[in-house]
């Protein structure tokens, strides 16, 4: 069918939320009784990454929950590994509590007008297509499988990916990484081409090209690029994936090291009443290759790095960085009487990724920044 008509239903829009975070270690606040790790069933090679996972399992008269949540094991940047897990955990944390909500509401509403109420469903599980090692030139790539139901005839699946580079200092991997300059021409021509091959099974016309943050993964020696449900074809199709062949050689990407560096003098910051040191913004993250603009309808400053995103509101303590959830840090952004916006100094440490430290003797803030992570 080469109609473009689109039949989304907003209830299931309304929850995907997509998000993830940085607060793997405090399980305490999120944990479900019924989450318990269990082994993952991963086959694997000598000296790659390993996977175990936790469930959660739950059911009500509002909700159905069968979650189970992948742990990176293994990988040489412990610190990355610790991020990348929180990151992952708070996700999925994020999408059960969004649902809850929604289901609660739902089944009130329901109730209220007397209509018959289908529980809310969400189900997430994981791949691990490739698990690093020599075998894998060290690329490791998970893929996370989300399925939401909020009534109606089907439910809506979300894919999330995560692709590492598997080294003593760890980093993303990007599209361009695997298929070099002009990898998006190369993309494009490919997708365009299989969908030639079978027009009936998409959107005429819908395929613009892909994102600057497409969704992918890799999977022997392929890089496979992932769209969402009725982005470019009919629900039947579910998430489209077009293989991508790459060079054997280009699956080793040895990204260049861009070290953005920036000290901050001790009369440039200041501690707030509950001991948090806050630090300007702008001069920091423009320093750290950053670009700021200042939103002032949302009363909000926006950072924005290649694909990279993030925003801190005005008296908002809650923080993020592209499909991170939210988390606070203690202080909401300010600004002082010299007009500019203070944030915690975690904010560069734990959202931007950034190395912080302090002289001793002077009380400098050393602040740099390797652009690959």
């Amino acid at each position: 069918m080469k109609s473009s008509i689109k039949l989304l239903s907003l209830g299931i829009a309304s929850c995907l939320l997509i998000s993830g975070s940085q607060a793997f270690a405090n399980e305490s606040q999120q944990k479900s009784p019924a989450a318990q790790p269990v082994p993952a069933t991963v086959n694997v090679h000598p000296n790659s990454v390993q996977l175990t996972s936790k469930t959660v399992q739950s059911k009500t008269d509002e909700m159905v929950i069968d979650v189970t949540i992948p742990v990176l094991e293994g990988l040489k940047d412990k610190k990355y590994q610790e991020q990348l897990n929180d990151t992952i955990y708070q996700q999925i944390m994020e999408d059960q509590a969004a649902l809850e909500k929604e289901a609660k509401e739902a089944a009130d509403f329901a109730k209220e007008k007397g209509y018959e109420f289908r529980p809310f469903e969400l189900k997430v599980t994981y791949e691990l297509k490739s698990s690093g090692g020599p075998a894998n030139s060290d690329i490791v790539s998970l893929k996370v499988d989300t399925y939401i139901y909020t009534g109606g005839a089907n439910g809506m699946p979300r894919v999330d990916t995560y692709n590492v580079m598997d080294k003593e200092q760890a980093s993303r991997i990007e599209l361009e990484d695997l298929l070099g300059s002009g990898y998006k021409e190369k993309a494009d021509t490919f997708i365009r081409q299989e969908i030639a091959q079978d027009p009936d099974m998409y959107f005429e016309d819908e395929f613009t090209g892909i994102s600057d943050n497409q969704t992918f993964y890799i999977e022997d020696g392929h890089v496979v690029v992932v769209f969402g449900k009725y982005e470019i074809a009919p629900g039947a199709a579910g998430t489209p994936e077009f293989r991508i062949p790459m060079d054997r050689n280009a699956t080793a990407p040895q990204p260049e090291v861009k070290q953005k560096e920036f000290t901050l003098e001790p009369d440039q910051a200041y501690t707030d009443n509950n001991g948090i040191t806050m630090v300007p913004l702008r001069v920091i993250a423009e320093n750290l290759g950053y670009t700021v603009e200042w939103n002032n309808e949302q009363r909000q400053a926006e950072l924005s790095q290649g694909a990279q995103w993030t925003a801190v509101q005005l008296g908002n303590d809650r923080y993020f960085y592209n499909k991170m959830a939210p988390v606070t840090l203690g202080a909401a952004p300010v600004i002082l009487e010299d007009q500019k916006m203070y944030v915690p100094l975690d904010f560069f440490s734990k959202i931007i990724r950034a190395e912080v430290s302090t002289e001793e003797t002077t009380g400098a803030i050393h602040i740099s920044l390797d652009a690959n992570k």
